[in-house]
Formats: structure tokens, C-alpha cells, sequence
């Protein structure tokens, strides 16, 4: 039985082709950077296992998979032979990889399984690549809102989408990419924002600073940092002339 099952980090992005074939299929080769075993008075020592992937992997791989990624593969060796340019035979070999999964923390797998799936469960998936228009991701984005979905979810989901329908541009499939539009024209960023420090927090701060024995010899400090963010501030003019509050 010829299979094969590694854990390793790709030592660089991977390498996209598309074959000469019918289908046009898309072909990825990487490196993958397995550990060896090592005792304790031994340093770190790892096998660069050659991989390579063909049509929805190789797509995966092209779109998910980076320097650095962490992941685990399963798949068969292949082993070939060729002659070289100087007429001397070559022997290689090879993982043909069949499936992919992500090795990193769990709160990393959880985030990319969320991105991911959330689109296979509306109806906009179905759709086929040439068929989306500009009308068809903004309403697909709009309607992830109005359904609960929250702003930095969904920049999420469409980080994923963009990428993906940009590769359609590139190969001339579609003429212009309907997730190129500029994010908050279309929804409302509910994210929490942030306050600024009321002129009451700030006495409440200095006074507690002057007077605490630890932190008072930085009094001066906070104090000048406050006047100085003060001055920052917009100060309020009509027809470019300022007027004293």
C-alpha cells in the first residue's frame, strides 16, 4: 500500500501551473519542512519533502498556503526518471498530495473553518464564477449583516472571496472583480468603538498620579502628554480663522 501521511511547514509559497490539458487544471508544487526525531543533546534537523497537487488542492493551496503555513498531508509517492540536458539520467521523487489540513492552533483552524463555510450555506455559492456580478457580493455582504453576521466577520469572509474572484481576473475569465468595491460603502461598521478620555477622567488620572508615592515622579510627563494630545485635536474655525471655544 503506498501512502503517506507528513506534518511539516512549507518552506516557501507555493508554485502554481496550469496544465496544457482540456480542463486547464491547475497544478501546485511546495516544499514541506518535516522534523526528525532528535534526543536532547541534538539540534533540530528536518527531510524537504517535495510536494505536488492537482485541480481543487492545488487551488486550496494556491489561496490558503504560505511560507511558513503548518500542516498535515496525506497522499502517495511517486517516483519518476527523465535525462537531463548532458544526456545523464535523473531519478526523482515525490509526494502527490490528496488531502490538506491545517496544523496551527485551534483558534487558527476554528477562524479559516468560520470564513469558509459561511458562504457554502447561502445561496450566492451556487452561483458560478463568470455569473457574479458587482450587485450579486454586495447583496451576498449586505445580507451576511442584516442575518446577525458581525462587520469584522464579514470583511473576513470577503478577504477570503476578493483573492479568490481576483484569480478569475488574471486568467481572463471575468473582466473585473465584483468584491473590488470599497468596504464601508456598503455596510455599517457596528464594531466598538473607541471613547475619548473625558476631561473629567483626565483630572481623576493627574490627580491620582500626583498623589500615589510610586507614580508621581512621572506626573510631569503624563501631565505634558495630555497638553501635547490636546493640541492634536481639531480646533474649531470658520473660514479657516480660529475661534476660541
Amino acid at each position: 500500500m503506498n501512502k503517506v501521511i507528513l506534518m511539516g511547514r512549507l518552506t516557501k509559497a507555493p508554485e502554481i501551473k496550469y496544465l496544457q490539458d482540456d480542463n486547464k487544471t491547475v497544478m501546485a508544487r511546495y516544499t514541506l519542512a518535516v522534523d526528525r526525531r532528535y534526543g536532547k543533546d541534538r539540534e533540530r534537523e528536518a527531510d524537504f519533502i517535495s510536494c505536488v497537487t492537482f485541480g481543487k488542492n492545488a487551488e486550496f493551496a494556491e489561496l490558503y498556503l504560505k511560507k511558513g503555513t503548518k500542516i498535515v498531508i496525506s497522499g502517495r509517492i511517486r517516483t519518476g526518471n527523465y535525462t537531463d540536458s548532458e544526456g545523464v539520467k535523473r531519478y526523482s521523487s515525490n509526494v502527490v498530495v490528496e488531502e490538506h489540513f491545517f496544523a496551527e492552533s485551534k483558534k487558527a483552524l476554528a477562524n479559516y473553518n468560520f470564513v469558509v463555510n459561511v458562504p457554502k450555506k447561502e445561496e450566492f455559492s451556487h452561483k458560478k464564477v463568470d455569473d457574479v456580478k458587482l450587485s450579486d457580493a454586495k447583496i451576498f455582504l449586505i445580507k451576511l449583516q442584516r442575518d446577525g453576521r458581525g462587520y469584522s466577520s464579514i470583511h473576513s469572509i470577503r478577504g477570503v472571496l476578493r483573492p479568490a474572484f481576483q484569480m478569475a481576473v488574471d486568467d481572463d475569465l471575468i473582466l473585473k472583480n465584483p468584491f473590488g468595491f470599497e468596504f464601508g460603502t456598503i455596510l455599517v461598521n457596528d464594531s466598538q468603538k473607541r471613547e475619548a478620555v473625558s476631561l473629567e477622567d483626565e483630572t481623576r488620572f493627574l490627580e491620582f498620579v500626583k498623589n500615589d508615592p510610586h507614580y508621581n515622579r512621572y506626573y510631569d510627563a503624563f501631565l505634558r502628554i495630555l497638553k501635547n494630545r490636546k493640541k492634536t485635536k481639531k480646533e474649531p474655525t470658520v473660514d479657516g480663522i480660529f475661534v476660541p471655544g
